[in-house]
């Protein structure tokens, strides 16, 4: 503290008065103390700073007190940053700054320093120094809107003591406050290479994963701490959105780690429900799907036009130019660019926002994450590998069979929307029967489309077709027959396809459910090596 070396000094001057020194000897000291005093100039006391600053502006003062006290020996610079309600625990001393003042201003020109150590935290300051009169110092002040309020001595008998506990604190991080160097290290391209571009909207790789740049690149695992290939992960911890490494020079790239402690630390904090900031991260996911599927594969019904109506683009800056003409007017290719603008703005703010999730193969094998295959087999027989493997392929079909079925059927519920108001009456009448014989089908990620539906669709395909067929011939002078046959050749074509790949995952989900050996044979013949 200001006065924690003072008793030894007081006693030292006690000791030498206590000798009967002579008078002339008196007189110089009490002479030198005047001209010391006037050396520095008392100033005001700190006024409190309202409301409270920061702890960061707190440790700035702090160490603003420590370079006047004990570098520049600045007395007056130091005590401009002590209270009126100074609180002194040392015996010897008033509270107040001026007692201290008193005392001090004497004394503080002819002592030499050698500030030793510094720490602050909280509302806390420690000092650490040599004094020429005293020795060793620990002093530690309080401290309270801006202002020394208070010095605090704890162990008086033994001296202060340095915080240790909280020096290793402060200076050996956690675990967490490494992952976030690591994350930061494999943006940088000499420890984690060239930045991998992933388009996700056609899934193209750039450079993709065969060429001699995909071998320097490397992705932190945050599990074992390490910079590893991709090899040694499963490739959406590479790629999905929130796993993905950020660009350099987009906005999520910049995390640095603090190397302090935050209680509660949580990279990614959940949103409340209802909230604003829920509304609009929904919002953002929304379009972020339109933009990366082309405006197909979304759940409102109609044309990619109408989905961007109903979807909210006001938060998304710098698009201005891309709406100056209708979507509907654009080609292709100025959709395309509406597309990777729209995904790209996005990918700069929220990409990689788990990538503290990330976690290599070994990693995951030894948490157990992944069923065994060969040593399952030896231990437990091929039926329980058959169950594991079964379970796992059926979920994986029945993803992508919600997918295909969900476009399925968006196809054909756009006859509802057919302009058929201008065919001959007598097809007018059959088309609006047919479609309330016709149920509609809710394309959703839980869909789950049976051949019985299948079935109904192409029944309805060729009634359609031979309608049309009738209306051209009753009435040849209409050209709407003929509009409406080519719109028809075309979803055929389009149908047909998806259709084709719908029957064929429909049949490997068949199969497997009913012979599920099959998955063991397959899993016992592949080449482990072909996927290191």
């Amino acid at each position: 503290m200001l006065l924690s070396h003072l008793s030894i000094f007081l006693f030292a001057a006690c000791g030498t008065s206590c000798t009967a020194p002579e008078p002339h000897t008196h007189d110089n000291k009490e002479d030198q103390t005047q001209a010391n005093q006037q050396a520095y100039i008392k100033p005001l006391p700190c006024n409190a700073i309202i409301p409270a600053p920061s702890e960061q502006i707190t440790s700035q003062r702090f160490h603003q007190f420590v370079n006047d006290f004990i570098v520049k020996k600045d007395l007056s610079g130091a005590f401009s940053l002590i209270s009126s309600n100074y609180i002194n625990h040392h015996p010897g001393a008033d509270n107040g700054p001026d007692a201290a003042w008193e005392i001090l201003s004497p004394i503080w020109p002819d002592t030499i320093f050698q500030l030793r150590r510094t720490l602050f935290k909280g509302n806390f300051g420690w000092l650490n120094y040599h004094s020429s009169t005293a020795g060793e110092i620990i002093d530690k002040f309080r401290w309270e809107n801006g202002c020394i309020v208070e010095h605090i001595l704890f162990k008086w008998d033994d001296g202060e003591v340095w915080p240790t506990d909280l020096v290793h604190k402060e200076l050996y991080p956690k675990k967490k406050h490494l992952v976030e160097r690591l994350l930061q290290l494999e943006l940088s391209n000499e420890h984690g290479g060239p930045t991998l571009i992933f388009r996700s909207r056609d899934s193209k790789l750039d450079p993709g994963w065969q060429d001699e740049a995909m071998e320097s690149m490397r992705w932190a695992c945050t599990d074992c701490l390490r910079l590893l290939s991709h090899k040694c992960f499963d490739h959406q911890f590479l790629l999905r959105l929130g796993y993905r490494k950020p660009l350099p020079s987009s906005g999520a790239a910049r995390m640095i780690t603090t190397w302090e402690h935050r209680p509660g630390w949580r990279p990614q904090h959940r949103l409340m429900r209802d909230s604003e900031a829920y509304r609009l991260e929904k919002s953002r996911r929304a379009l972020y799907f339109f933009a990366v599927t082309k405006g197909v594969m979304c759940d409102v019904e109609g044309d990619p036009a109408e989905h961007l109506d109903v979807l909210d683009v006001s938060d998304l800056v710098g698009f201005e130019k891309l709406f100056e003409k209708e979507f509907r007017d654009m080609d292709d290719e100025e959709q395309l660019e509406l597309f990777d603008g729209i995904a790209l703005s996005i990918e700069n703010d929220d990409c990689g926002k788990k990538r503290y999730l990330r976690n290599c193969n070994e990693c995951r094998f030894r948490k157990g994450l992944f069923s065994y295959t060969r040593c399952l087999v030896g231990t437990r027989g091929r039926r329980e590998l058959a169950g594991y493997l079964k379970k796992w392929i059926l979920r994986l079909l029945d993803n992508r069979l919600s997918v295909v079925s969900s476009r399925i059927c968006q196809d054909f519920n756009s006859h509802h929307y057919t302009p058929v108001g201008h065919l001959p009456q007598l097809e007018v009448g059959e088309w609006r029967v047919l479609l309330e014989q016709t149920p509609w089908f809710n394309p959703g990620e839980n869909l789950s489309l049976l051949r019985v539906d299948l079935d109904l669709i192409n029944t309805r395909r060729r009634q359609w077709k031979d309608l049309l067929d009738r209306a051209k011939e009753s009435d040849t002078e209409n050209s709407l027959p003929e509009v409406l046959g080519g719109l028809y050749d075309e979803w055929v074509s389009h149908s047909e396809a998806i259709e084709s790949e719908w029957k064929w995952l429909m049949g490997c989900k068949d199969e497997i459910e009913d012979n599920p050996e099959i998955l063991v044979d397959w899993a016992l013949e592949r080449d482990g090596a072909a996927f290191a």
